[in-house]
């Protein structure tokens, strides 16, 4: 990793850390570990603001082994096992938005959303309890997702 790039993340890192929660830290892979529902989302790309507006519902599933799925739209489940019955069910059938994937974290704070090998999407998380903070890394459309822990 270039200086300019280690240098980039970490200003992004803390940018991440000053708008997440007061308590938030940077979140590891066993942080993320479960099903977390999307509570605000802003963009700076006027298509991804309008994506959310007609899919105001998005669900993410992480796993302990670094895969983890998304599901957009506008049903909301009751809880996380109806979540995950969903997510398995769209796996399975090949459907749903961005299923079976992976994460790399290099460095705690630092999430890379993998699709097929390749990085897909790069965000600075936080972390605070059950809340979530997503900044998009420099570089990126600015996007800044805040989720919600399912239980």
């Amino acid at each position: 990793m270039s200086i300019k790039i280690t240098i980039a993340a970490l200003c992004a890192c803390a940018a991440a850390l000053l708008a997440a929660p007061a308590g938030a830290k940077p979140c590891t892979q066993a942080d993320l570990a479960g099903v977390w529902s999307l509570t605000t989302v802003s963009a700076a790309q006027p298509e991804v603001s309008a994506y959310y507006a007609a899919n105001p519902v998005e669900y993410v599933r992480f796993s302990v082994d670094g895969n983890y799925a998304v599901l957009n739209g506008r049903e909301r489940l009751a809880d996380a096992p109806a979540v995950n019955a969903r997510l398995d069910a769209a796996i399975a059938a090949g459907t749903g938005s961005r299923t079976a994937m992976g994460i790399v974290m290099n460095d705690p704070g630092e999430l890379i959303l993998m699709d097929g090998g390749e990085a897909f999407e790069g965000y600075m998380c936080a972390v605070d309890g059950d809340t979530l903070v997503w900044t998009q890394t420099d570089g990126s459309p600015a996007v800044r997702k805040v989720l919600a822990r399912v239980r």
